[in-house]
């Protein structure tokens, strides 16, 4: 696992592969166990997604949610001054 919790892009690939190839939920944590030298595994949840998202996008990667740009305009800093003056 990521050092955020987080299934590294190598670990989905190989949950992917492993399901494909044993269609079993069980035999797919199994061999992650022991690919990666683990006491735990994905959970079901998470290799069905993984796959679903694999089979509609063709990719394991996750999207990247655009922020909504923060504009600096005379107004905002103008109301910014007033709040900060009032503490």
């Amino acid at each position: 696992m990521a050092d955020n919790g987080r299934l590294t892009v190598d670990q989905k690939m190989k949950v992917v592969l492993f399901y494909a190839e044993t269609k079993s939920v069980v035999a797919t944590q199994r061999r992650f166990r022991a690919n990666f030298g683990t006491r735990w595994s994905p959970c079901k949840q998470a290799i069905y997604r993984l796959c679903q998202q694999f089979e509609t996008n063709g990719s394991v990667l996750e999207k990247k949610r655009p922020r909504p740009a923060s504009v600096r305009t005379p107004a905002h800093i103008e109301a910014v001054k007033t709040c900060v003056e009032k503490l």
